[in-house]
């Protein structure tokens, strides 16, 4: 992201908020796999709260950062597109070990460990875009090896 702006950076300050919490759930989740039933309902409803709160941050990032051009120019409209794509069934597939975690703690576990590993993969195998413009991976290292490009306005 070449650009930035003040209503950018104070969106971002939740998401970090948030990102600091993560591995409180997931000692939790490690330590209520021998317990009873209920902390691993808590522990199981907490990290995918969790998971929930971050996806829906990084949709409202994204979408501001589309909405106020502060995206690359080398980003064309097709990987646009499937970024934001990616981004609605992150936030789907978060709300599922939700509601399961309620009734079968375990297999809400299961599902969130699953659902993060096909969440991330995609986005780091599929390359370039149909259309042939620059993938997510080609542009964001090229942006950090390029600091003189970075303004914030």
């Amino acid at each position: 992201m070449p650009r930035t702006d003040s209503g950018f950076l104070r969106l971002n300050l939740p998401f970090l908020i948030f990102v600091c919490f993560l591995p409180f759930p997931r000692r939790l989740v490690a330590d209520s796999l021998n317990a009873e039933t209920g902390a691993k309902r808590t522990a199981a409803v907490l990290c995918g709260l969790g998971a929930l709160v971050i996806g829906a941050i990084v949709g409202l990032l994204w979408t501001y950062e589309l909405h106020q051009r502060l995206v690359d120019e080398r980003l064309d409209e097709h990987e646009a597109a499937w970024f934001t794509r990616q981004l609605t069934p992150t936030i789907r597939v978060s709300v599922v070990p939700i509601a399961l975690g309620f009734a079968v703690p375990v297999a809400a576990i299961v599902l969130m460990v699953v659902a993060a590993v096909l969440i991330a993969v995609p986005a780091r195998t599929i390359g370039r875009a149909r259309s042939g413009g620059p993938h997510l991976s080609e542009v964001l290292p090229a942006l950090a090896a390029e600091p003189s490009r970075t303004s914030c306005r």
